[in-house]
């Protein structure tokens, strides 16, 4: 048996060889009508337009969340993996590492803030949407497990749900059943699914909702910021916003910030396109 020790020293040593450098103080600002990129120093955002609201998404932080610098603004988003590789950790000590997360998320500026598992996250999994939720609420998070919330007059969705061939498999059993219930009215999407290796099945979600923005992290390669085109000519501003890397699955990668038109803005623009 390992003992409680050897698990820290272990989890220790990990970190040593994941962390190759420090997170610099920069993000990704992206244009959610054309999807250009911009890198920012967080001490030179841009002026946050008016009747707009700033979302700041991140994903795939994999336990090195306290190394990040954030942006501030009104929503953060965080769309899965909290942990990495849970199954190889006991309960308790994924448990403890979760509420360590929560801490930290609580203790960001942010107004609202919003997570949901990953693949990664075993114990998030096997604790339930009732135990996530409790954990995370007492510190003013919001944990969604495929269900909507509304943020600051959006209809938000979050799912955990990925496919993926690793050994890592938290939330990816009945695969057929993804996202079937996800509804047209939704403006912002959080999956933890990317949609560049699902075969078309995702974007195929986003042309059904057609939200204005959807966050996703899982495949670390396909960090950045996309526009997935509508068939009525409408968009998906779509965001893989993984802060670890593809290897080591260092916290290598910025997170990525978005002025929203209003909710009212929206809505006016979704009926333009029925």
């Amino acid at each position: 048996l390992i003992d409680n020790m050897s698990i820290v020293q272990a989890t220790n040593t990990l970190r040593k060889t994941w962390w190759r450098h420090s997170p610099t103080a920069d993000c990704w600002i992206v244009s959610c009508d054309d999807g250009t990129e911009q890198k920012t120093p967080l001490s030179n955002l841009p002026t946050q337009k008016a009747n707009h609201t700033r979302f700041v998404c991140i994903s795939d932080t994999h336990g090195q969340h306290h190394r990040l610098n954030i942006p501030p603004g009104d929503v953060l988003v965080h769309a899965g993996d909290i942990l990495f590789r849970d199954r190889t950790f006991p309960q308790w000590w994924s448990k403890k590492n979760i509420q360590h997360f929560a801490t930290w998320m609580s203790g960001l500026p942010h107004k609202t803030k919003i997570v949901i598992g990953g693949n990664h996250d075993k114990t998030v999994e096997e604790l339930g949407p009732q135990v996530m939720k409790k954990i995370f609420a007492a510190v003013g998070v919001i944990y969604l497990e495929n269900e909507e919330t509304q943020v600051e007059g959006f209809h938000l969705y979050g799912s955990p749900n990925s496919y993926g061939d690793s050994n890592n498999k938290a939330f990816q059993s009945n695969p057929d059943n993804f996202w079937v219930d996800i509804p047209q009215h939704i403006d912002v999407l959080v999956t933890h699914q990317d949609t560049s290796n699902d075969e078309g099945r995702l974007v195929a979600v986003l042309e059904r909702v057609r939200p204005k923005l959807h966050v996703c992290g899982h495949f670390h390669p396909k960090h950045g910021a996309k526009l997935v085109k509508h068939e009525d000519g409408g968009c998906t501003l779509s965001i893989n916003a993984s802060i670890a890397d593809a290897k080591p699955w260092d916290a290598a990668n910025w997170p990525y910030v978005v002025d929203l038109p209003d909710a009212t803005v929206l809505e006016q623009c979704k009926k333009e396109h029925e």
